[in-house]
């Protein structure tokens, strides 16, 4: 399989990935704990590392992570403030979903990752029950995220454009913000 920066897998012919986008998955239960900031790590079990400290990497349903740190662990030696770290209330609850999981990862041989991450807030993506009245704003964060990956088109460009003299008239007019020529 063809790898991108990063040596992130490309999986070609899938809407999922953009080539390369590095990206982290996470279970929907997960989510609002990410963004409520009590979960900040996350185990994985890869054959070899596939993101690094200071890479940013898109998690659908949620937006952008910052990776901070990323470090080689042995299950076993993980303690509860290592399961409190990772969203969950014991070691014991954590051990359970990591073996539901990854239920091969006794005989496969590959190692595990912890990765320390931070939300990047200026592209979260607020959850589903709370998008009332700010599907604009969603919008305009997934096309900032498409111009910060310059994947944007001239019309896009135009929009947003608009957009933020807009929101910055807006802005000025409220005392939010003050400019000096």
């Amino acid at each position: 399989m063809p790898t991108g920066k990063h040596g992130i897998a490309i999986h070609r012919g899938s809407g999922n990935f953009r080539k390369g986008m590095p990206q982290l998955f996470f279970k929907k239960v997960f989510l609002e704990a990410i963004r409520a900031g009590r979960k900040t790590t996350t185990l994985r079990h890869w054959a070899k590392c596939r993101i690094h400290p200071g890479d940013r990497v898109y998690t659908l349903g949620l937006g952008w992570l910052k990776i901070d740190m990323v470090e080689s662990v042995e299950l076993a030696a993980l303690a509860e403030a290592d399961a409190r770290a990772d969203g969950f209330d014991s070691l014991a609850d954590m051990i359970k979903a990591v073996e539901a999981i990854y239920p091969q990862h006794k005989t496969d041989g590959n190692p595990w990752y912890r990765i320390h991450f931070a939300v990047d807030e200026m592209t979260v993506i607020p959850a589903k029950g709370k998008r009332r009245g700010k599907h604009k704003q969603t919008a305009r964060l997934r096309v900032a995220t498409r111009v910060e990956n310059r994947r944007i088109g001239h019309g896009e460009k135009s929009a947003l454009a608009g957009f933020m003299r807009g929101a910055l008239d807006k802005a000025v007019a409220a005392g939010r913000l003050s400019v000096d020529l």
